[in-house]
């Protein structure tokens, strides 16, 4: 705001909390019709029947509101993170009511009967989508135990969620098809590229496994090197009020919102501790309290003395004094003029006496009431000024006791510490640059803490919850997928296939110049999610005696599974807030390459391996 020469600007947790949620509410509504328009779309196109579309939204919508209830009993808020179980909820439940549909379709083709129809199609589809349920919910429940807060209470929505799921597909929906009655249609439904590219695959599966390898090296030397970007107020506007005036108090290293703080005992340690502080190269600047208390006050005292003794005498202006007259003025404009021009031989050409001379050349002519104005404007806050320097002249020793109290207050505790502030420069403020900062700072004062402390803990602390998660995550479905497949063989192929879809998305999100940060690193427990989902219907239906993968029914189901997910991701990829918009370009990555591994490297890979005895059914 502007007014007059007066620059008014503003910042703080609570202006930038009210532009992100501005943000996150601008075009809410016409992002959710544009989905919900392409959701059933999408649905169409794979079952080309409402009657089965509606049973599958309707289940959709009851399955969603149990879980947005276990939410609000479980963990009370959502917040920025955990709201995300939405998203995760529609693109995996979705997919099993998807893959039930195409199921029953191919029973109808086989059985008038409706009922018989279902019965036999759950058969076929519900070990699938029990198994597919229980790999993604333990992948999501192995997330609860960590102390990122946010992703934990994600996981745990989400994996409960999954269970309630499942229960929705098995029972609601297949009341609702029964009702609903979908009409026999005469031709199995299948992608019309799926037999051209399981022939391609089938003949060429060696050089795709090579490239894909060579792909899985690549994402491997590139997720390790993954930046993490710890810093939270990059996730906001950059162009936002409160985001411009943060940009420049952060030049300023007193009011940089990633200082380091340390508190000590005393001034002497401070001093001591502040000077070793501000030598280090990561460091624009260290103050501390005794900045305020000088060490060496007596030497300027006795100067301040002397300059008593030249100078107090003429301040004492006696203010009763006879009034100031325009024959008065022009008798000291005529006595300086004297002096100027006693001094001209020693005056150097561009001395600014010349300009003074001049000027009172002309005031020497000028009328009375001008000559009047001018001594009022000249010596209008003249008296001001004088009592400022008398005061300065009499001023006395500092000790801490002594310091105002809102100088006391930020820098001096009330038990007697003092605190030292030390501000990184410019260079060292992006994370990288903030960590060298943190270093070194606490190799002087292991103690030290603040912002910039607090900013590199959390990254490290999600980190760590992070690969925790994941590990946990890999075990606890590799578990599931031993306990029913009952092979490890199989298992091994979704894990390995799962670990693909990693490396590619850590590949991918590199060659586009992404970096993790807060929001979008809940792409982790998706990714285990989708691609657990996914997997498990290709190898289940391989192990059953498919032969033919992408031109199969449950590679539609999945195709069309995964495009309705891709429309949750890409509202959230087109959201005004940052945060949510690299979540949601994150998660559009991460699927990308769970369809790759999944429809190229996870059929190339089932024929280059020999088939299975085949076991009762014969999965299509």
């Amino acid at each position: 705001m502007k007014t007059g020469r007066v620059r008014v600007d503003y910042t703080g947790s609570v202006a930038l909390a009210d532009v992100q949620f501005g943000a996150l509410t601008k075009g809410i509504v016409a992002s959710t019709l544009v989905s919900l328009f392409l959701l059933a779309l999408w649905l169409y196109l794979a079952m080309h029947s409402f009657r089965r579309i509606i049973p599958i939204l309707l289940t959709l919508l009851v399955g969603f509101a149990l879980t947005t209830g276990f939410a609000a009993l479980a963990v009370g808020t959502l917040n920025v993170i955990s709201v995300a179980f939405a998203v995760l909820f529609v693109g995996l439940a979705v997919d099993f009511g998807i893959q039930f549909a195409v199921r029953l379709r191919e029973q109808r083709m086989l059985h008038d009967d409706i009922d018989v129809a279902l019965a036999a199609g759950a058969r076929v589809s519900g070990s699938q989508i029990a198994v597919a349920a229980a790999a993604t919910a333990c992948g999501f429940l192995a997330f609860s135990p960590t102390s990122f807060i946010g992703v934990a209470e994600l996981g745990t929505i989400a994996g409960v969620g999954m269970g309630i799921a499942l229960v929705c597909t098995l029972t609601l929906l297949p009341a609702l098809l029964s009702l609903m009655k979908p009409a026999r249609q005469s031709k199995e439904l299948s992608l019309p590229f799926g037999p051209k590219l399981d022939s391609l695959l089938h003949c060429h599966y060696k050089p795709v496994l090579i490239v894909f390898a060579l792909l899985g090296i690549a994402g491997f030397v590139v997720g390790v090197r993954m930046p993490f970007d710890a810093n939270p107020l990059n996730t906001q506007d950059p162009n936002s009020e409160p985001m411009r005036t943060l940009r420049s108090l952060a030049d300023n290293p007193v009011t940089n919102p990633f200082n380091i703080n340390i508190m000590v005992p005393n001034l002497d340690t401070a001093r001591t501790l502040t000077d070793k502080l501000g030598k280090l190269p990561e460091v624009s600047r260290a103050i501390s309290g005794a900045t305020f208390v000088p060490a060496d006050q007596q030497a300027s005292l006795d100067q301040l003395n002397q300059a008593q003794v030249l100078m107090l005498p003429s301040l004492d202006v006696d203010p009763s004094g006879p009034p100031v007259t325009p024959q008065a003025l022009r008798a000291a404009i005529n006595d300086t003029l004297d002096a100027i021009n006693d001094a001209k031989p020693e005056m150097t050409p561009d001395s600014p006496l010349h300009g003074i001379e001049a000027s009172l050349q002309k005031l020497a002519k000028a009328p009375d009431d001008r000559l009047m104005m001018m001594n009022e404007a000249v010596s209008r806050f003249l008296p001001t000024q004088l009592d400022k320097l008398r005061d300065a002249l009499n001023a006395k020793g500092i000790t801490l006791e002594s310091l105002p109290d809102s100088i006391k207050r930020d820098w001096v505790s009330p038990n007697g510490q003092v605190r030292i502030q030390v501000s990184p420069t410019v260079n060292e403020q992006d994370t990288s640059g903030l960590r060298k900062f943190v270093e070194a700072v606490q190799r002087v004062a292991p103690d030290a803490g603040g912002p910039a402390v607090t900013t590199i803990a959390s990254a490290d602390t999600i980190m760590r919850a992070f690969k925790q998660a994941a590990t946990l995550a890999i075990i606890a479905i590799a578990v599931v997928l031993l306990l029913v497949i009952r092979r490890l063989k199989d298992a091994g192929i979704v894990l390995l296939t799962l670990a693909m879809s990693a490396l590619i998305t850590a590949l991918l999100a590199r060659a586009l110049g992404m970096a993790i940060n807060y929001a979008n690193i809940i792409a982790l427990p998706l990714l285990l999610g989708v691609g657990v989902s996914f997997n498990v219907y290709f190898v289940m239906n391989w192990r059953a005696g498919m032969r033919r993968f992408v031109s199969s029914a449950s590679a539609r189901a999945v195709l069309f599974s995964a495009l309705t997910t891709g429309t949750a991701f890409g509202s959230l990829a087109l959201s005004h807030d940052l945060g949510m918009a690299s979540m949601g370009r994150m998660l559009l990555v991460s699927l990308v390459a769970v369809l790759l591994a999944t429809f190229i490297f996870l059929p190339a890979l089932l024929y280059a391996i020999k088939p299975p005895v085949q076991v009762s059914g014969t999965g299509h």
